[in-house]
């Protein structure tokens, strides 16, 4: 489905979603597993597979959960999750732009995004896994065997692996 398509047959759901922007100037991105509409203060994620579509709550706890680390970055938190027919999960918009296609071509850019990178990766390695848990809904855990496993072994180590496992 092409970004002309999604707006079309979706401009109504997009109306109710995005409040205040008009569906004719949001921007279509598209990944490799969803159709992503920014809107101004919204992004509507739209899987394009039946396998994303069924890991669009995963996605949505995992978002929560990592908001709650406090990472020093901004996370998009989920705001609406639905659609069984069409199903698709309201994110609220970080600030700032995609990349342009091309951009990390240019030395500089590649640079800066890969020093944002490793800054987060850093602090993903120092997080508390106790407090990914605590927002974590109900009482199953993604992968909790490795990270039950790991953290009976303690230490810098087996935290990075239970922030893994949670964060999936």
């Amino acid at each position: 489905m092409e970004s002309a398509e999604i707006l079309t047959t979706r401009r109504a759901l997009l109306r109710r979603l995005l409040p205040g922007d008009r569906t004719d100037e949001l921007d279509v991105r598209q990944g490799q597993f969803h159709h992503v509409v920014i809107g101004a203060e919204r992004v509507v994620c739209f899987p394009r597979t039946e396998a994303a579509a069924g890991r669009l709550p995963l996605r949505a706890a995992v978002l929560r959960a990592l908001a709650g680390l406090e990472l020093g970055f901004r996370t998009p938190e989920p705001l609406v999750e639905g659609g069984d027919e069409s199903p698709f999960l309201v994110l609220s918009r970080v600030p700032g732009a995609p990349l342009p296609d091309g951009a990390l071509e240019d030395p500089g850019v590649a640079e800066a995004v890969a020093a944002q990178y490793a800054a987060l990766l850093g602090a993903l390695a120092g997080a508390d896994p106790a407090r990914c848990w605590a927002r974590w809904p109900g009482p199953t855990r993604p992968y909790g065997r490795r990270c039950r496993t790991h953290r009976t072994t303690g230490g810098v180590g087996s935290r990075r692996a239970c922030a893994g496992s949670c964060l999936g």
